[in-house]
């Protein structure tokens, strides 16, 4: 008995999604205000300008660094060299 009643609820929230967002998909979709990937766009073997980020009104990127993983390989910066990734430095243990 209870099973039928899950398929209820779940019925009721898939029409009501579809009430609400199909509408709003379609009418982007038709006045093509779609956002595109440019990601795919950027032709092999172009260098990009490095991005830097903006913190107290300073342009900051990551220092230069080198440290062993997991596997006791070690990892700098040039590993990641055209690439986006985020760095988070962070102590496991606090000397003071």
């Amino acid at each position: 008995m209870k099973k039928k009643y899950t398929y209820i609820w779940v019925s009721l929230i898939v029409l009501v999604f579809g009430i609400i967002f199909i509408p709003r998909i379609v009418e982007r979709i038709k006045s093509g205000s779609i956002v595109e990937n440019t990601r795919m766009n950027v032709a092999e073997g172009v260098e990009r300008p490095l991005e830097y980020i903006t913190l107290n009104d300073k342009k900051r990127r990551v220092p230069p660094f080198s440290f062993l993983n997991q596997d006791s390989l070690l990892i700098t910066n040039e590993d990641y060299k055209g690439k986006v990734y985020v760095v988070e430095f962070f102590f496991t243990t606090c000397p003071t």
